[in-house]
Protein backbone atom coordinates (compact mmCIF):
# COMPACT_ATOMS: atom_id res chain seq x y z
CA UNK A 1 0.00 0.00 0.00
CA UNK A 2 3.05 1.98 0.66
CA UNK A 3 4.21 1.45 -2.44
CA UNK A 4 1.43 1.68 -4.64
CA UNK A 5 0.80 6.05 -2.42
CA UNK A 6 4.44 6.69 -3.25
CA UNK A 7 4.21 5.68 -7.10
CA UNK A 8 0.78 8.19 -7.15
CA UNK A 9 2.62 10.45 -5.52
CA UNK A 10 5.39 10.53 -8.43
CA UNK A 11 2.60 10.79 -10.61
CA UNK A 12 1.34 13.94 -9.18
CA UNK A 13 4.72 15.90 -9.60
CA UNK A 14 4.41 15.95 -12.69
CA UNK A 15 3.03 18.98 -14.22
CA UNK A 16 0.05 18.41 -16.43
CA UNK A 17 -2.47 20.90 -17.94
CA UNK A 18 -5.49 22.31 -15.82
CA UNK A 19 -4.14 19.70 -12.68
CA UNK A 20 -3.50 21.18 -9.70
CA UNK A 21 -0.05 21.68 -8.97
CA UNK A 22 1.89 19.46 -5.74
CA UNK A 23 5.06 20.30 -4.68
CA UNK A 24 7.21 17.89 -2.98
CA UNK A 25 7.98 20.21 0.10
CA UNK A 26 3.71 19.52 0.55
CA UNK A 27 4.23 15.81 0.80
CA UNK A 28 5.08 13.86 4.52
CA UNK A 29 5.34 10.52 5.48
CA UNK A 30 3.79 9.40 8.99
CA UNK A 31 4.58 7.02 11.22
CA UNK A 32 1.41 5.80 12.56
CA UNK A 33 3.78 3.86 15.19
CA UNK A 34 5.52 6.34 16.35
CA UNK A 35 3.46 10.20 16.20
CA UNK A 36 4.77 12.29 18.79
CA UNK A 37 5.46 11.37 22.41
CA UNK A 38 5.68 7.28 21.76
CA UNK A 39 3.08 4.54 19.99
CA UNK A 40 -0.65 5.09 19.61
CA UNK A 41 -3.10 3.16 21.64
CA UNK A 42 -3.35 -0.36 19.86
CA UNK A 43 -6.55 -0.36 20.22
CA UNK A 44 -7.27 2.86 18.49
CA UNK A 45 -8.62 2.97 14.64
CA UNK A 46 -5.71 4.33 13.22
CA UNK A 47 -8.67 5.99 10.68
CA UNK A 48 -9.81 7.85 13.62
CA UNK A 49 -6.36 10.07 12.63
CA UNK A 50 -7.43 11.10 9.60
CA UNK A 51 -7.84 14.63 8.94
CA UNK A 52 -5.94 15.53 12.38
CA UNK A 53 -2.43 14.05 12.16
CA UNK A 54 -2.85 12.87 8.48
CA UNK A 55 -4.62 12.99 4.69
CA UNK A 56 -4.09 9.78 3.28
CA UNK A 57 -3.90 6.70 5.27
CA UNK A 58 -1.47 4.19 3.34
CA UNK A 59 -1.60 0.92 5.03
CA UNK A 60 -3.85 -2.81 4.55
CA UNK A 61 -7.35 -0.82 5.82
CA UNK A 62 -10.26 -2.89 5.21
CA UNK A 63 -12.82 -1.34 3.25
CA UNK A 64 -16.25 -1.96 5.48
CA UNK A 65 -19.66 -0.19 5.10
CA UNK A 66 -19.20 1.95 8.16
CA UNK A 67 -15.69 3.05 6.95
CA UNK A 68 -16.79 3.96 3.39
CA UNK A 69 -19.64 6.14 4.97
CA UNK A 70 -17.03 8.36 6.99
CA UNK A 71 -14.08 8.55 4.42
CA UNK A 72 -12.95 9.09 1.24
CA UNK A 73 -11.78 5.27 -0.43
CA UNK A 74 -10.21 3.92 -3.19
CA UNK A 75 -11.04 0.89 -5.62
CA UNK A 76 -10.01 -2.30 -3.92
CA UNK A 77 -6.49 -2.63 -4.35
CA UNK A 78 -5.64 -5.98 -3.05
CA UNK A 79 -7.55 -9.11 -1.39
CA UNK A 80 -7.02 -11.80 1.16
CA UNK A 81 -8.27 -13.17 4.11
CA UNK A 82 -7.60 -13.86 8.07
CA UNK A 83 -5.97 -17.05 8.91
CA UNK A 84 -2.75 -17.66 11.80
CA UNK A 85 0.71 -18.83 11.77
CA UNK A 86 1.78 -21.55 13.87
CA UNK A 87 5.87 -22.01 14.97
CA UNK A 88 6.69 -25.33 12.92
CA UNK A 89 7.16 -27.92 15.45
CA UNK A 90 6.41 -26.28 18.43
CA UNK A 91 2.55 -27.24 20.11
CA UNK A 92 0.89 -24.42 21.33
CA UNK A 93 0.40 -23.99 24.74
CA UNK A 94 -2.10 -22.16 27.11
CA UNK A 95 0.04 -19.46 28.45
CA UNK A 96 -0.72 -20.21 33.11
CA UNK A 97 -0.81 -17.08 34.05
CA UNK A 98 -0.37 -13.45 33.26
CA UNK A 99 3.04 -13.38 34.78
CA UNK A 100 4.53 -15.53 32.20
CA UNK A 101 4.34 -12.35 30.09
CA UNK A 102 2.86 -14.82 27.14
CA UNK A 103 -0.32 -15.30 25.09
CA UNK A 104 -2.41 -18.24 23.33
CA UNK A 105 -2.80 -15.65 20.35
CA UNK A 106 -1.41 -12.95 18.89
CA UNK A 107 -3.15 -9.72 17.00
CA UNK A 108 -2.75 -6.13 15.82
CA UNK A 109 -4.76 -3.97 17.64
CA UNK A 110 -7.67 -1.70 15.62
CA UNK A 111 -7.88 -4.41 13.05
CA UNK A 112 -10.47 -6.46 11.85
CA UNK A 113 -8.57 -9.48 13.50
CA UNK A 114 -9.11 -8.68 16.97
CA UNK A 115 -12.96 -9.63 17.17
CA UNK A 116 -14.27 -10.31 13.56
CA UNK A 117 -11.03 -12.59 12.85
CA UNK A 118 -10.73 -14.74 15.86
CA UNK A 119 -14.50 -15.78 15.68
CA UNK A 120 -14.49 -16.24 12.05
CA UNK A 121 -11.60 -18.94 12.94
CA UNK A 122 -13.89 -20.54 15.86
CA UNK A 123 -16.67 -20.59 13.25
CA UNK A 124 -14.42 -23.00 11.23
CA UNK A 125 -13.94 -25.11 13.87
CA UNK A 126 -10.35 -24.46 14.96
CA UNK A 127 -8.90 -24.35 18.09
CA UNK A 128 -11.61 -26.19 20.07
CA UNK A 129 -9.66 -26.98 22.79
CA UNK A 130 -9.72 -23.22 23.76
CA UNK A 131 -12.79 -22.58 22.27
CA UNK A 132 -14.31 -21.60 25.63
CA UNK A 133 -11.25 -19.41 27.12
CA UNK A 134 -11.30 -17.51 23.66
CA UNK A 135 -14.70 -16.64 23.46
CA UNK A 136 -14.82 -15.16 27.07
CA UNK A 137 -11.30 -13.38 26.77
CA UNK A 138 -13.34 -11.90 23.55
CA UNK A 139 -16.24 -11.34 26.09
CA UNK A 140 -13.67 -9.50 28.76
CA UNK A 141 -15.25 -11.92 30.98
CA UNK A 142 -11.71 -13.55 32.04
CA UNK A 143 -9.49 -11.53 35.17
CA UNK A 144 -6.52 -11.66 32.53
CA UNK A 145 -7.99 -11.90 29.02
CA UNK A 146 -3.52 -10.99 27.93
CA UNK A 147 -3.02 -14.16 28.57
CA UNK A 148 -5.77 -15.68 25.81
CA UNK A 149 -5.07 -12.76 23.48
CA UNK A 150 -2.31 -10.29 23.57
CA UNK A 151 -2.87 -7.29 21.06
CA UNK A 152 -0.08 -5.80 19.74
CA UNK A 153 0.35 -1.81 18.17
CA UNK A 154 2.06 -3.26 14.95
CA UNK A 155 2.91 -6.28 13.00
CA UNK A 156 6.83 -5.80 14.07
CA UNK A 157 5.65 -6.29 17.21
CA UNK A 158 3.77 -9.05 16.87
CA UNK A 159 6.06 -11.10 14.61
CA UNK A 160 8.99 -10.52 17.13
CA UNK A 161 7.00 -12.24 19.60
CA UNK A 162 5.66 -15.10 17.44
CA UNK A 163 9.39 -15.76 16.34
CA UNK A 164 11.03 -15.14 19.79
CA UNK A 165 12.64 -18.53 21.02
CA UNK A 166 10.84 -17.52 24.56
CA UNK A 167 7.36 -18.85 22.73
CA UNK A 168 5.80 -16.08 23.92
CA UNK A 169 2.47 -16.50 21.23
CA UNK A 170 1.48 -19.53 19.49
CA UNK A 171 -0.85 -18.51 16.64
CA UNK A 172 -0.38 -15.15 14.79
CA UNK A 173 -3.63 -13.97 13.39
CA UNK A 174 -4.20 -11.67 10.82
CA UNK A 175 -4.08 -11.33 6.74
CA UNK A 176 -2.64 -14.21 5.62
CA UNK A 177 -0.28 -12.29 2.91
CA UNK A 178 0.64 -10.04 6.07
CA UNK A 179 1.53 -11.86 8.55
CA UNK A 180 3.32 -14.85 6.64
CA UNK A 181 5.54 -11.60 5.10
CA UNK A 182 6.42 -9.92 8.64
CA UNK A 183 7.13 -13.53 10.11
CA UNK A 184 9.55 -14.34 7.17
CA UNK A 185 11.53 -11.50 7.48
CA UNK A 186 13.17 -12.70 11.08
CA UNK A 187 15.17 -15.09 10.64
CA UNK A 188 15.04 -19.09 11.93
CA UNK A 189 11.40 -18.38 11.83
CA UNK A 190 9.72 -21.39 10.47
CA UNK A 191 6.18 -21.43 10.20
CA UNK A 192 3.04 -23.40 9.20
CA UNK A 193 0.17 -21.71 7.81
CA UNK A 194 -3.71 -22.41 8.71
CA UNK A 195 -5.13 -24.18 6.15
CA UNK A 196 -7.05 -21.16 4.53
CA UNK A 197 -8.17 -18.14 5.20
CA UNK A 198 -11.47 -17.42 7.00
CA UNK A 199 -12.42 -14.21 5.73
CA UNK A 200 -12.32 -12.37 2.56
CA UNK A 201 -11.06 -8.85 3.00
CA UNK A 202 -10.67 -6.02 0.37
CA UNK A 203 -7.99 -3.58 1.26
CA UNK A 204 -7.96 0.08 0.07
CA UNK A 205 -6.80 3.75 0.35
CA UNK A 206 -8.43 6.15 2.56
CA UNK A 207 -8.61 9.94 2.99
CA UNK A 208 -10.62 12.65 4.40
CA UNK A 209 -11.55 15.20 2.28
CA UNK A 210 -12.90 18.36 3.77
CA UNK A 211 -14.21 20.38 0.77
CA UNK A 212 -15.72 23.28 2.29
CA UNK A 213 -12.60 24.70 4.90
CA UNK A 214 -9.62 23.35 3.03
CA UNK A 215 -10.54 23.26 -0.87
CA UNK A 216 -7.19 23.93 -2.30
CA UNK A 217 -6.46 20.43 -0.45
CA UNK A 218 -9.39 18.43 -1.38
CA UNK A 219 -8.47 19.49 -4.96
CA UNK A 220 -4.82 17.01 -4.40
CA UNK A 221 -6.99 14.46 -2.56
CA UNK A 222 -8.99 14.05 -5.90
CA UNK A 223 -6.32 14.39 -8.09
CA UNK A 224 -4.86 11.69 -5.89
CA UNK A 225 -7.64 9.27 -6.20
CA UNK A 226 -7.84 10.40 -10.02
CA UNK A 227 -4.22 9.31 -10.61
CA UNK A 228 -4.96 5.97 -8.82
CA UNK A 229 -7.65 4.83 -11.14
CA UNK A 230 -5.66 5.60 -14.11
CA UNK A 231 -2.31 3.83 -12.64
CA UNK A 232 -4.09 0.54 -11.76
CA UNK A 233 -7.10 -0.24 -14.40
CA UNK A 234 -5.10 -1.19 -17.39
CA UNK A 235 -2.48 -4.10 -18.33
CA UNK A 236 1.17 -2.69 -16.42
CA UNK A 237 -1.00 -1.94 -13.68
CA UNK A 238 0.06 -0.73 -10.45
CA UNK A 239 -1.40 -3.82 -8.67
CA UNK A 240 1.17 -5.98 -10.62
CA UNK A 241 4.13 -3.62 -9.98
CA UNK A 242 3.49 -3.20 -6.09
CA UNK A 243 2.85 -6.83 -5.34
CA UNK A 244 6.02 -7.63 -7.02
CA UNK A 245 7.76 -5.11 -4.86
CA UNK A 246 6.25 -7.20 -1.66
CA UNK A 247 6.07 -10.54 -2.61
CA UNK A 248 8.41 -10.86 -5.29
CA UNK A 249 8.06 -14.07 -7.95
CA UNK A 250 5.57 -15.30 -5.19
CA UNK A 251 2.34 -17.13 -6.67
CA UNK A 252 -0.67 -15.20 -5.69
CA UNK A 253 -3.64 -17.05 -4.73
CA UNK A 254 -6.45 -17.85 -6.88
CA UNK A 255 -8.35 -15.59 -4.98
CA UNK A 256 -6.20 -12.14 -5.77
CA UNK A 257 -4.80 -13.44 -9.22
CA UNK A 258 -8.48 -13.62 -10.25
CA UNK A 259 -9.24 -10.04 -8.72
CA UNK A 260 -6.01 -8.64 -10.27
CA UNK A 261 -7.61 -9.62 -13.66
CA UNK A 262 -10.71 -8.23 -12.59
CA UNK A 263 -9.52 -4.67 -12.49
CA UNK A 264 -6.43 -4.30 -14.89
CA UNK A 265 -7.68 -7.68 -17.53
CA UNK A 266 -5.46 -9.83 -18.75
CA UNK A 267 -1.47 -8.62 -18.07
Amino acid sequence: MIYICDEVLKQMLIEENDTPDLLADQIKAIDIDNLEQGTINPNEDRLNLLGDKFDILCDPATIDRERVRQYAVSPPLFVTGIGFLQREGRAPALPSSCTEGKALIGVVGATNAVNYGVNAILRGREWNRYRNDIYQALNDSLECPGRIISVGSSHTDVARRFCSDKEEISYYVGDLEIISAHARLIPGCNFITSSGSFTYDRYGIFARIDYKKEKEKALLLTRFFEVLNREIMTSDSLLDRAYFAEFGERARSPALETFFWSIRGAP
